[in-house]
């Protein structure tokens, strides 16, 4: 925990919000020795815990300020394309990052990647896999050989065919990143 805290630079962040995070006044003074430790530990373990969350969240936010940053003049922003994906697929950004194998949330991805794939080729293949919380980019390279061969399989037919989706998709069709 201490490496943790270290490490994020979140220790005066800790020390400001402490006072928050403090157990009820009748656990601190309370005879047992037990119950007071654990009361003090659960405390600073919820402290630290919304700490490093926060210093995440805040890490994600500047990367993600990083890749907008590279601005291609016809491309379309990475946000527009996440939320034309998030809008078809009905699933959140949030859900969209989560490194997990369900279907839905796979095949969501391998969406986003043909299209930002070809309508940002200015964009390397590891860094629209950290777009959406993967680690390398062998995973965007076994989602873009896999989108072309399922499109028309249910569920990705239905998000090629919404209109949030269509537009991008016609224009990724001209030009795909091979």
């Amino acid at each position: 925990m201490g490496i943790a805290v270290e490490k994020l630079g979140i220790f005066d962040d800790l020390q400001t919000k402490g006072e928050r995070y403090l157990p009820a006044p009748r656990l601190v003074h309370a005879e047992d020795f037990v119950n007071r430790k654990s009361a003090i530990e659960e405390a600073a373990r919820i402290a630290v815990d919304e700490a490093i969350a926060d210093a995440v969240r805040r890490e994600v936010q500047r990367r993600m300020i990083e890749i907008e940053e590279l601005v291609m003049s016809d491309g379309p922003s990475i946000a527009s394309i996440i939320a034309a994906v998030s809008a078809a697929t009905g699933m959140t950004l949030d859900e969209l990052r989560t490194n997990t194998r369900v279907r839905a949330a796979a095949r969501a991805r391998w969406l986003f990647w043909y299209i930002a794939s070809a309508l940002r080729r200015d964009l390397s293949l590891p860094a629209l896999a950290k777009v959406v919380g993967c680690s390398d980019h062998t995973t965007v390279m076994h989602g873009l050989k896999q989108f072309p061969l399922l499109r028309q399989a249910e569920p990705l037919r239905s998000y090629c065919t919404h209109p949030s989706t269509a537009t991008f998709l016609v224009e990724a069709d001209k030009r795909p990143r091979r």
